[in-house]
């Protein structure tokens, strides 16, 4: 019994199933050299007592090593789950936490891909996040996305089951059969048929099984994890466990990185808000006062014929130009948290002023009231409209401006059309044209590439300058960048 428990719990099933038979073995060529002994005056044994000990040893055998199978398997989903853990690092953001989560995940269940649909509670937007293994098996290729919320009972179907594993295969005469072991919230079994809840569109992408785990996070998070093609065996039901186990306490350590960014960033844009507060409340004041006192001696000197007024009224426009760079600064400082329907009259509000403090022509054109695009394209878009009347004032020397805002072929278009001298270059270039050439204003097409969209620049020396933006309605992100908290705070 000892060896049999030593190598049950140093090897595990095989290594206690092999010792008991090993030691079966030595019974048996012992109950041989007993029948033996008895033709040559060998003392003989006992058989119905070996019988019993045969019996008892293999029965021992077996529950030893099913234990022993046990205890390893708990160790190794111990270390494996405690591995996972420690790749989220809130410190390193969603995005990287996330990307090392997934990588774990592939290793330990030996998937081919991990898909994961959650959906936000207040805004019911549905993002997938998606990782297989890359070529060398060692880099995670990811990808995120937002879908249409028309796919959601594809990922975030309501079955009775908290965890469900689907096999399919070709049956002649029946088409696509599917195989399903499911399990309830405790971890136990539930009798189902395929066509009870597990949705027939669901895109298999030729893999043949799926597992499935829900999770629900504060109120905030909610959605489903899949692995493809794992390896399973004939292990399901331990290994759905395994699973439900696993993502309950994956999903608030990803939370907790989320949750995390939220903060900083929240607090990052408190701070940006209180320099802007500063900047309006001293710098820009205290401009002010110098512009008008420097404008009253001007005047005084006005008769002079030294230059002295010349010289005055070139320091005046210096301080007002600085003033005007200022209230710019102060105005990218503060912290954007627009919806669908602030956008258009965001804009309506940088015309104005942008109107009232250069004295220039501009009009913004739009028919729309709502713009369906999530919170932080939002915001960017808002800040490339805000850059783009920035570069006209400083740069261009336009006289009229043209904003436009329209919706075509399922992608938001936004237009700065001016007449201005233009870029250096004629012609008309996209993102990729501009990067390749080094063109183009910088921050604008960091923030275009950001959000997944296009730009066009149509640039005639002398005769303006035509910026188009395009996003398409339902975004994705290589990035992640959709995936990120919202950088700013609340109203």
């Amino acid at each position: 019994m000892f060896a049999v428990v030593a190598a049950g719990y140093r090897w595990g099933f095989r290594a206690a199933l092999g010792t008991a038979s090993v030691t079966l073995l030595l019974f048996s060529l012992k109950g041989g050299l007993f029948t033996y002994g008895e033709k040559h005056s060998v003392p003989s044994s006992d058989t119905q007592s070996d019988l019993v000990r045969t019996a008892y040893l293999l029965a021992m055998g077996f529950l030893i090593a099913n234990l022993a199978e046990n205890e390893k398997r708990a160790q190794a989903e111990i270390s494996a789950v405690a591995r996972a853990l420690g790749s989220v690092r809130p410190q390193r953001g969603l995005r990287s936490s996330l990307q090392a989560a997934l990588h774990e995940l592939l290793e330990i269940f030996e998937a081919e891909k991990i898909l994961i649909a959650v959906e936000e509670a207040r805004s019911k937007r549905l993002y997938l996040w998606e990782a297989r293994q890359g070529e060398e098996g060692h880099q995670v290729a990811t990808n995120f996305s937002e879908v249409d919320p028309g796919s959601r009972e594809t990922y975030l179907f309501h079955p009775p089951a908290d965890a469900l594993q689907v096999g399919r295969r070709s049956s002649a005469g029946f088409g696509q059969v599917l195989n399903i072991v499911s399990l309830d919230a405790e971890g136990k079994p539930i009798k189902s048929e395929a066509g009870d809840f597990f949705p027939l569109q669901f895109p298999w992408e030729g893999f043949d099984m799926v597992m499935a785990a829900a999770f629900a996070m504060a109120d905030e998070w909610s959605g489903r994890l899949f692995l493809f093609n794992t390896r399973t065996g004939r292990r399901a039901k331990e290994e759905l466990r395994f699973l439900q186990a696993f993502v309950r306490q994956l999903m608030p350590a990803l939370y907790g990185a989320y949750a995390l960014g939220r903060v900083r960033s929240r607090a990052g844009a408190i701070e940006r808000l209180r320099v802007a507060r500063g900047l309006h409340d001293g710098a820009i004041q205290s401009l002010i006062g110098a512009e008008m006192y420097v404008d009253a001696l001007r005047r005084r000197v006005a008769a002079d014929r030294n230059g002295i007024g010349e010289d005055l009224e070139r320091v005046q426009q210096l301080l007002r130009d600085e003033v005007v760079n200022l209230r710019e600064l102060m105005q990218q400082l503060k912290p954007l948290d627009l919806d669908s329907r602030e956008l258009t009259g965001f804009i309506a509000e940088l015309a104005d002023r942008f109107r009232k403090e250069t004295g220039n022509s501009i009009e913004f054109v739009t028919d729309l009231d709502e713009i369906d695009l999530p919170p932080v394209v939002l915001s960017e878009l808002a800040k490339i409209v805000q850059e783009a009347l920035v570069n006209v004032r400083k740069h261009s020397k336009a006289r009229n401006v043209l904003i436009q805002l329209r919706y075509e072929n399922g992608r938001y278009k936004i237009v700065v059309d001016d007449d201005g001298q233009g870029f250096g270059w004629a012609g008309r270039l996209s993102l990729q044209e501009l990067q390749a050439t080094r063109r183009g204003p910088i921050i604008i097409k960091e923030r275009v590439q950001g959000i997944g969209g296009e730009l066009l620049i149509d640039s005639t020396p002398g005769g303006g300058t035509r910026l188009e933006v395009s996003v398409p309605r339902r975004t994705s992100s290589t990035d992640g960048t959709l995936f990120e908290p919202h950088p700013y705070p609340p109203r």
